[in-house]
């Protein structure tokens, strides 16, 4: 019994490697199964109406028009997070941070890459983005970071909990196929074990099913592409294993360096034993202190262990720590429609198929009908005088037209032979567009159109009116969004410390946009050299680097996650704290610049809001006598120009709501300002 209920835990990894490679098959398929329980399968027989697939004469599709339409309004993302900090001592490397990320954003294409996951999200239930730096020209040329988009069958997790969240599974799996050359370079040492997909047999219909999938990436009429790809393994494991064993454990590539081990990989780590003796200063009075390694100083795996595998090999290519410092589950999901008892939700695609069916078979039955009553099944007399022959070879459609000789009424000699019932009238165009609307409807595509609207007109009058129009749809769309970059910013910050050099950072922000906090006594790193309490900084840090880069992402908070949908009610938000900075209402500076997304721009001491506007006060009334006594002396003056409402311009009515106006073009001083008055 105590076997049964230990099965499901990763084998150490000192066991057997054919027992380790088994293991993460098992896992695999026990993901697959979970997959097939939410019916992937239906939604991907739907996949052939994106393409007009059919036996109509008139070939429509609206449907891949609206999907389009559907994914590319949802997926206008025009940054992927935004950092701060409450320690003052991270004010100047949150700038750096948030430019950095900036440039990740523009250069691995996250917009296309984030359509691409709400594609597959849209059609088959579900999409996942996977965060990863890799190094280009098959892991010989320069690192970046990269976001790649994951359908349903690439992605298998177990032991999935109540909300349905991947990142809280024990064990996920990424199954990539990866070409044959590019196999063999990230993997030298085991090329001549490494198995093409066309050497390995699919025995259960889930693997047959993941091949189809791939058979619509690559071209099914390519029937060697399975000679020309590995099918690579990722494994994510939250392993609980303890270090028992007496021995201080070393994890991760060491080598050794002036007589002392040290780690050869940003992931490398010592785990200590349990009862061991932990030794560290005392970061307050500078004296040495010791304790006993408790279990959680103990965990062999305190981030994730990571096991690749090839299917046909006896034993995986590797297994150890995964390489991310995160320690999250890596695929990032996106649900347009998810349900709390469905664990990947449902298919849009699927709930328009039968309406698109039965919308192109109701068009393709009235295309059949126009061209019969235009060119209709034909009778003639025989007996009309006009020889047969002549009969047959009649066009009705001719440019140029046709004369012939009939004996007696021409219109009796010739006639139609459809029923006066057969025909196209105003009812069935009628219905033909409600079909249509039915679609959009389901897709929700009006609650989108509000929000396209919206970006023209948010400085409009009807600004409020339009805000009203945004149906649950788009905004469970927006709360879905916000959860999936929100935890891509999480990986993010701990991705940059551990991938990114000083050297790196120059050459995405440049010298001047680097922290001059970054050059310590470790001035090739970002990962702060040593902790704040420790004095001596001439002495290697006693903290390891792994858990000094951890406190240090750690301090690094994701504030603002925007999309294009939150946006939408960000802005009206922001034209309200603008119209109180503008009636000088007191409210706090730090405040409003919060509201108004000026990064960095640092927070006001104060309980309640009044304090904080009180304390800026004060500040800015010093402010203003150091300066005017600094004038004095140095002998500056000259006029201060006209405000507004004394010379400068009218003062604000406040009779209407705020809006952008532009001001100026006669003057040629054009600029845009924030109007409340008639």
């Amino acid at each position: 019994m105590e076997e049964k209920l230990r099965d499901w835990q990763v084998p150490n990894f000192e066991a057997d490697p054919a027992r380790r490679q088994d293991w993460v098959i098992e896992q695999i398929e026990e993901g697959e199964s979970w997959l097939e329980s939410q019916k992937v399968s239906e939604s991907e027989k739907n996949l052939g109406l994106l393409s007009a697939a059919g036996t109509e004469k008139l070939k429509s599709n609206s449907l891949k028009s609206d999907i389009r339409k559907f994914v590319e309004t949802i997926s206008d993302i025009r940054e992927i997070a935004t950092y701060g900090s409450g320690a003052e001592q991270f004010k100047s490397i949150v700038e750096m941070f948030n430019r950095v990320v900036k440039v990740i954003y523009q250069k691995s294409h996250f917009p296309r890459q984030s359509r691409q996951a709400l594609q597959y999200s849209v059609t088959l239930k579900r999409g996942y983005l996977w965060p990863r730096y890799i190094r280009n020209e098959f892991g010989w040329g320069t690192g970046d970071i990269e976001f790649c988009a994951l359908g349903p069958r690439e992605v298998l997790p177990t032991q999935v909990p109540t909300n349905n969240d991947v990142q809280g599974a024990y064990s996920v799996t990424i199954i990539e196929p990866m070409g044959v050359a590019e196999a063999h370079a990230r993997f030298p040492d085991e090329q001549a074990l490494l198995t093409p997909i066309s050497r390995f047999k699919y025995t259960s219909p889930n693997q047959v099913r993941r091949h189809e999938y791939w058979d619509r990436r690559y071209g099914s009429d390519r029937q060697d592409w399975e000679q020309r790809y590995c099918e690579i393994r990722h494994t994510f494991v939250r392993d609980l294993r303890i270090n028992r064993s007496g021995n201080l454990l070393q994890m991760g590539d060491w080598g050794e360096r002036d007589g002392k081990q040290v780690p050869l990989t940003s992931w490398s780590y010592e785990v200590p034993s349990v009862g061991a003796v932990i030794s560290w200063t005392n970061p307050y009075n500078g004296l040495p202190e010791s304790r006993k390694a408790e279990p959680e100083d103990c965990r062999v795996y305190p981030n994730l262990r990571q096991i690749i595998t090839n299917p046909g090999m006896n034993k995986p290519l590797y297994d150890g720590p995964a390489f991310d410092l995160h320690g999250q589950m890596p695929p990032v999901q996106y649900d347009v429609d998810d349900w709390p008892w469905m664990a990947i939700g449902f298919s849009l695609l699927d709930d328009v198929a039968s309406v698109e069916k039965g919308s192109r078979a109701f068009l393709d039955i009235m295309y059949r009908v126009l061209r019969a009553k235009m060119n209709p099944l034909k009778g003639y007399d025989l007996n009309a005088g006009v020889p047969r022959e002549d009969l047959k070879r009649l066009d009705w459609l001719e440019e140029n037209g046709n004369t012939i000789g009939v004996d007696g009424d021409p219109r009796k000699a010739l006639q139609s032979l459809l029923p006066d019932s057969v025909t196209v009238n105003r009812e069935d165009f009628t219905m033909y567009e409600l079909l249509d609307k039915l679609r959009q409807k389901t897709l929700g595509l009006n609650d989108l159109g509000s929000l396209a609207q919206l970006k023209f007109n948010l400085s409009s009058e009807t600004a409020d009116k339009l805000l009203e129009t945004i149906g649950p749809i788009a905004k469970g769309i927006a709360g879905n969004l916000e959860v999936a970059h929100s935890k891509i910013a999480q990986m993010l910050k701990f991705m940059i410390l551990q991938y990114f050099s000083t050297r790196k950072l120059m050459s995405y922000i440049g010298p001047d946009g680097i922290s001059t906090k970054v050059f310590d006594f470790e001035p090739t790193s970002i990962v702060p050299s040593h902790m704040p309490w420790e004095k001596d900084q001439s002495k290697p840090s006693e903290v390891a680097r792994l858990t000094r880069a951890k406190w240090f992402a750690q301090n690094l908070e994701v504030i603002s996650v925007p999309s294009f949908l939150l946006n939408v009610t960000q802005m009206q938000e922001q034209m309200k704290w603008l119209n109180f900075l503008q009636r000088g209402m007191p409210v706090s500076f730090s405040t409003a610049m919060k509201k108004l997304g000026v990064e960095n721009w640092g927070d006001s001491p104060g309980d309640t809001e009044f304090e904080k506007y009180k304390h800026e006060q004060f500040e800015l009334l010093e402010m203003k006598a150091k300066a005017a006594q600094i004038a004095q002396v140095e002998g500056l003056g000259g006029d201060q120009g006209k405000g507004q409402g004394k010379g400068g311009g009218r003062p604000p009515s406040g009779k209407k709501p705020p809006k952008l106006e532009k001001r100026g073009q006669t003057t040629g001083n054009q600029r845009t300002v924030v109007s409340q008055s008639e």
